[in-house]
């Protein structure tokens, strides 16, 4: 393989939204010659489930009878453990494909991967998961962050 030589040209990338990114030059003492770095901004990160957090943020404002039913309005420490677990499923690349409040005040994350699905609630007293498997019964249980690791892997296999 020929060696780079120091050429700190950025190239345009194709993503879903704009990207800012920057390029620095680093010390050749830090790393091994040829290498380039590239810094996104903590800011600038790709938000791959900025719908569903904008659509959380939209929860806050939602008021009792919300849906003409008598629906409770969502509760503000669901709707926090929804954005948490959001944020950390971004970090692991894992899409969200929907989120919805319910009519008791919880707030149901929808993780989808092929035929299968996953809903994880938060209501104001408790956590619960359901997985919905492309064949065959669902299956539920209480749901904490330990649980999040076997609930992805369930997905993905």
């Amino acid at each position: 393989m020929p060696a780079l030589i120091d050429n700190y040209q950025a190239t345009r990338m194709e993503l879903p939204v704009p990207v800012t990114y920057t390029v620095q030059q680093v010390r050749k003492t830090d790393l091994p010659e040829g290498s380039t770095i590239f810094r996104f901004p903590e800011s600038e990160h790709f938000d791959l489930n900025a719908r569903v957090l904008r659509l959380l943020e939209d929860f806050k404002t939602l008021k009792d009878n919300w849906d003409g039913d008598d629906a409770m309005v969502p509760d503000a420490e669901a709707v926090r453990q929804a954005e948490s677990l959001v944020r950390q499923l971004q970090r692991t690349g894992q899409r969200v494909y929907h989120v919805a409040p319910g009519p008791n005040g919880e707030i149901m994350v929808d993780l989808r991967e092929k035929s299968k699905s996953a809903e994880i609630l938060f209501y104001p007293t408790k956590k619960r998961y359901v997985l919905f498997p492309s064949e065959g019964q669902p299956k539920q249980g209480e749901y904490d962050s330990s649980a999040l690791k076997n609930i992805l892997k369930w997905l993905h296999e």
